[in-house]
């Protein structure tokens, strides 16, 4: 309580500083000049009050750092609200922001060359078998190799996400036959799907496994195709999730046959373009500097 007491008291000058009659719209501008002094009447006090302190320094010292930090950023606030509040720059002294990018065409262009092969795989099995599901198959196939195309390791995420899926179709299927089928209901459909459901959510919690819940979530989510009236056919569910297997199983092959993005060529590509970015902040002209090497980073 002595401590903080003695904050309280290293407080004032900010209460005093903040307590000025102001209405709405007052220029932020006012407040900037009370606040620099508050913080220089603040700074002079802490030596003083943190005399004699004893064990209890330590405390009064991070209680200090934490004030003086919070009057830096209201400073800065104010002068954010300042600077919105003041006229308008012509357009003639305002500097042009330039955005960039740094794509790397070469290895999106391999990307999309995967992508267009499992595509066409697919296809031709699906046209030369006459298979019914040949078109879902392709569609997901596509949103998978999307998925995975941006994780650091596609191979292990595709894998991971294969896990997931197989374990969440296989949960779909026992509560669409062993337990929607004999609830009638909202309610009892909420009921009935719920407890098998939050283990996707439950397991993107952990780090290490992430994927594993996001295919759950997935494969549980979709394999169920819920309608009304609600369809209870065996065959249909199967078939369904055979189409879904062949989806993720051909992504993730792909993946695994060709990696790309978390290949060490890939990696060396990346610190090969880092180290171009240095150059150019080194060497590009000043003017619009910025903006393009934030926009490109």
């Amino acid at each position: 309580s002595q401590v903080a007491d003695l904050l309280l008291e290293l407080y004032r000058p900010l209460g005093e500083a903040l307590d000025a009659p102001a209405e709405a719209g007052t220029p932020a501008l006012a407040l900037l000049p009370r606040l620099e002094t508050c913080r220089e009447q603040m700074k002079a006090r802490i030596d003083g009050l943190r005399a004699g302190q004893g064990e209890a320094t330590a405390d009064f010292d991070t209680g200090a750092v934490l004030l003086l930090r919070f009057v830096d950023e209201l400073y800065a606030y104010a002068q954010a609200a300042a600077a919105v509040q003041a006229p308008r720059l012509t357009a003639g002294s305002a500097e042009h922001a330039q955005f960039a990018r740094s794509n790397d065409f070469l290895s999106a262009g391999l990307t999309a060359l995967t992508v267009t092969l499992v595509m066409l795989a697919l296809g031709a099995f699906w046209i030369c078998s006459a298979w019914p599901y040949g078109a879902g198959a392709m569609v997901l196939a596509a949103a998978f190799c999307g998925l995975f195309a941006s994780a650091p390791n596609p191979a292990r995420s595709a894998w991971h996400i294969l896990l997931g899926y197989v374990m969440g179709m296989s949960a779909g299927f026992v509560v669409e036959f062993y337990v929607l089928a004999l609830m009638d209901g909202y309610g009892l459909l909420v009921a009935g799907m719920l407890p098998l459901f939050v283990i996707g959510p439950y397991l993107t919690q952990r780090p290490s496994i992430v994927n594993v819940g996001v295919g759950y979530g997935m494969g549980y989510v979709y394999i169920l195709a819920l309608s009304n009236p609600m369809q209870f056919d065996v065959v249909r569910f199967l078939n369904d999730a055979i189409a879904q297997l062949v989806a993720v199983g051909t992504a993730m092959l792909a993946f695994v046959v060709a990696p790309l993005t978390g290949s060490s060529w890939f990696h060396r590509r990346q610190f090969d373009q880092l180290r171009r970015q240095v150059a150019f902040a080194a060497e590009a002209p000043l003017p619009g500097l910025l903006f393009r090497l934030e926009s490109a980073n």
